[in-house]
């Protein structure tokens, strides 16, 4: 009798377990295409992000080339150039 009292519980957990995954399951395939969607947005963000910082990244490296030269010249600087976006008081 023992026996058959411990069949049934674990019969019915088993039988619980089956439809708590019938009733999660549709949740579970809807958060897999979110996230999915999620990473594909997150990964052109970042190659947008990566193309941005390298021009920074040669922009700043041209500047400082420049600047060390004339440094270095000990003249006027010969490149003369300011970023399109330069605020006026940087302006001589």
């Amino acid at each position: 009798m023992r026996w058959l009292t411990k069949m049934t519980i674990l019969g019915l957990a088993g039988y619980g377990a089956a439809r708590l995954y019938q009733r999660v399951e549709p949740r579970i395939a809807t958060i897999t295409s979110r996230r999915d969607s999620i990473r594909s947005a997150a990964g052109r963000v970042a190659g947008k992000v990566e193309s941005s910082v390298r021009d920074v990244a040669d922009e700043t490296r041209d500047a400082t080339r420049d600047v060390s030269r004339d440094l270095v010249d000990g003249g006027p600087p010969t490149s003369g150039r300011l970023p399109v976006d330069a605020p006026a008081r940087a302006l001589p």
